[in-house]
């Protein structure tokens, strides 16, 4: 679920790489979550959240209008955005949201942006067009192969050496993967 939440100070100060601490009633758990746009203009700050328990299902189900009890950040360090050369953001899952804030400064940065977005298999993809127009060259990886590059984002970045493209930096984006109920083979 994609929330967008209203908060001008934390919009201003927000670098990529920070997260924000949410809670969405006075009962609810403490959640870190990625910042995965924020709009100064606007005020607002953007993160993506996975229903995985109580907490996270209150925050999903918030309507548009509705308040936030807590919203803590920016925290964290950011990342250190230079002028690297040719630069590739690789991520899925959570990190897919990551990589747009970093996209766009690193080419604001001089940089030529190479954007990788993973995923088991096309329908869990998001947020392309956005990253598309954030970066220079925008590719896809999937694990089933239903779109893009079969396989995951070493094999795209694999395939950029293999065509010759020299990569001057690289950021992995990860997270976590859990599973649950009983183990899948």
């Amino acid at each position: 679920h994609m929330i967008v939440v209203h908060a001008p100070n934390v919009a201003r100060n927000t670098l990529p790489g920070q997260f924000v601490i949410a809670m969405a009633k006075e009962t609810s758990e403490r959640i870190p979550y990625t910042i995965s746009d924020f709009n100064v203009s606007e005020g607002t700050v953007t993160f993506n959240a996975l229903e995985a328990g109580r907490s996270s299902r209150e925050m999903a189900l918030l309507n548009k209008g509705d308040y936030i009890k807590h919203f803590v950040g920016p925290l964290g360090s950011p990342i250190k955005v230079e002028n690297y050369g040719t630069v590739v953001l690789g991520g899925g899952c959570y990190g897919v949201g990551a990589m747009l804030p970093l996209a766009r400064a690193l080419k604001q940065a001089g940089n030529k942006v190479i954007c990788i977005e993973e995923a088991s298999s096309h329908y869990l993809l998001y947020w392309q067009d956005k990253l598309e127009q954030a970066a220079d060259e925008f590719l896809i990886a999937t694990k089933d192969g239903s779109v893009g590059t079969k396989g995951g984002v070493q094999e795209v970045i694999a395939e950029l050496v293999e065509r010759g493209e020299k990569i001057d930096q690289t950021f992995i984006i990860r997270s976590e993967e859990r599973r649950v109920g009983k183990e899948c083979k």
